[in-house]
């Protein structure tokens, strides 16, 4: 299992932009710089649909006896969702930059994402507090539809073991080429991204069973600084 290096919670909110590019909004999002040893992806989302502005999905996830990571029953997402909802509700009621980051979008809040945690991922290598590299590395042609993902663990100590760090709770989970050519290049599967611009487009949360069980400030402040809110 591959981790995040110590220390990185501070580091990745310290990355957070609002980032524009190709006439398309990706909310909050992490310029990266070019990564080697990368290849381009269509989606982790199998059945990729129109971006959501404010939609979150939920996965509970599950380690085996050899800590593989795979997701758990999606009925523990679902059992979640209704506490998520009324969090993410109020969120945008009192989060004074909601409206000028957000606006009217309606709120999504769905059970099961389309792909695992990155960090997860077999193969990728961290440095500092992004992926730079290694056969893991990949990039999104298309983003998935969510631009939160929320993943539920059973305990800190479980996430602490993925993110590698006690105080962690967030990490990119898609990466995408900016072309600042507009070209099209950064599409091309042939196509390196050290030549172009990586930018975060979509981002991971992480919660343990007991944080979402109730509307816990924990929750409250981790759906704000998904959004680029804080």
């Amino acid at each position: 299992m591959n981790r995040l290096p110590k220390g990185i919670a501070g580091v990745l909110g310290s990355l957070v932009v609002v980032a524009v590019a190709a006439g398309v909004s990706y909310g909050a999002a992490a310029l990266i710089g070019g990564l080697p040893s990368e290849r381009v992806v269509d989606s982790q989302d199998a059945n990729p649909q129109p971006r959501i502005t404010a939609g979150i999905c939920v996965e509970s996830i599950a380690f085996d006896a050899d800590g593989k990571v795979s997701k758990a029953d999606i009925q523990e997402a679902s059992n979640a969702v209704p506490v998520i909802q009324s969090t993410f509700a109020e969120v945008s009621a009192t989060n004074p930059y909601w409206d000028s980051a957000i606006g009217k979008a309606p709120l999504v809040v769905d059970a099961g994402c389309p792909s695992l945690p990155l960090p997860a991922t077999s193969g990728l290598a961290w440095a500092g507090d992004v992926p730079a590299g290694g056969r893991g590395v990949q990039t999104v042609a298309r983003p998935s539809r969510y631009p939160l993902f929320l993943y539920i663990l059973p305990s800190a100590v479980d996430i602490e073991v993925l993110l590698g760090s006690p105080i962690a709770r967030e990490a990119i989970q898609e990466m995408k080429c900016l072309d600042p050519k507009a070209t099209g290049a950064c599409t091309d599967r042939s196509v390196r991204c050290e030549e172009c611009t990586t930018v975060e487009v979509t981002r991971a949360i992480y919660l343990t069973q007991d944080e979402v069980a109730t509307s816990s400030p924990m929750l409250h402040d981790l759906i704000e600084s998904g959004f680029g809110l804080r």
